[in-house]
């Protein structure tokens, strides 16, 4: 197995359009070929991102955002889409001042992700 890292620019909120991006730095896909992207690529794309303002906001956000919420632990532990995570997923790091959530429904992106690729590879 080879693994090759693509150099991209950035993909920045509060959204971005990724399918030009995919255009733009992913070579033709080959058969059994696997890319990888982070949820955060695809959190973007979806929008769904907001300025960061306040330690308040986040806190609101992160009980928004959350299955499950429990104070009592130091970093806001969650629990979001069956999984245990501090601040519900919500990250703010390298995300031009935004905090970025998890994406909706990942398994229909990556089949649109997919589909769009499997059209535009040869």
């Amino acid at each position: 197995m080879e693994f090759l890292p693509l150099k991209t620019r950035k993909f920045l909120p509060p959204q971005d359009n990724l399918f030009p991006f995919l255009d733009e730095f992913v070579p033709p896909l080959k058969n059994k070929d696997l890319l990888f992207l982070t949820s955060k690529i695809v959190a973007i794309a979806q929008g769904r991102a907001v300025p960061a303002k306040s330690m308040a906001q986040k806190i609101k956000l992160i009980k928004t955002e959350a299955d499950a919420y429990f104070p009592r632990h130091p970093h806001g532990l969650t629990l979001k889409d069956q999984t245990l995570t501090p601040y519900a997923g919500i990250d703010r790091s390298n995300a031009n001042n935004h905090y970025v959530f998890w994406p909706k429904d990942p398994p229909e992106e990556a089949k649109k992700i997919w589909t769009y690729l499997k059209k535009t590879s040869p």
